[in-house]
């Protein structure tokens, strides 16, 4: 596991215990993701700067399955190399489409809160709720963190092609 990555693991408090939370959470996750991604596109694809981003149906339906599997491999907790790649090249295509980062950021936001939704309807009662939901806002919060690190050395490099600061991810 790379330095940068075990200090956002420490630094999110990404431990073992948010590791076996989120273990028993992947069946809730795959039984929900198809409809919080199909509503996702619904909602997001109504404001028209992301209709100039997203022109076709067979994009959405591309994006929804690359979504499903890129939010199941995040809950599975493998925060390995594999992982990180996949992580940075996504936020390069966010970056090389143009997608400002409101709506990035508003895309997790749209995943965490029906994620919310989804575990407290199923763990209502339990004291474990509020250790899922911390657990599932760590989670979300390092991808988010990786994927916007690479808008923001992306733009660097544009600007000063000789560096940019040692915390952007490489």
């Amino acid at each position: 596991t790379p330095k940068y990555l075990l200090k956002r693991l420490e630094l999110l408090r990404i431990d073992s215990d948010t590791q076996h939370n989120l273990e028993n959470l992947i069946p809730v996750f795959k039984e929900e993701l198809d409809t919080i991604i199909r509503d996702f596109y619904d909602h997001i694809t109504s404001f028209p700067e992301v209709a100039e981003i997203i022109t076709s149906e067979a994009q959405v339906a591309s994006l929804r399955l690359k979504q499903k599997r890129h939010w199941i491999a995040l809950f599975s907790c493998r925060f390995d190399e594999a992982y990180v790649e996949s992580a940075l090249r996504i936020g390069r295509i966010h970056y090389q489409h143009r997608v400002p980062p409101y709506l990035y950021i508003a895309g997790y936001n749209f995943f965490h809160c029906e994620l919310i939704d989804a575990l407290s309807r199923r763990h209502a009662n339990t004291f474990e709720l509020s250790h899922l939901l911390a657990s599932v806002t760590r989670v979300i919060n390092l991808d988010m963190d990786l994927a916007l690190s690479v808008y923001t050395r992306e733009y660097w490099h544009e600007k000063d092609p000789k560096g940019s600061p040692h915390w952007l991810v490489d």
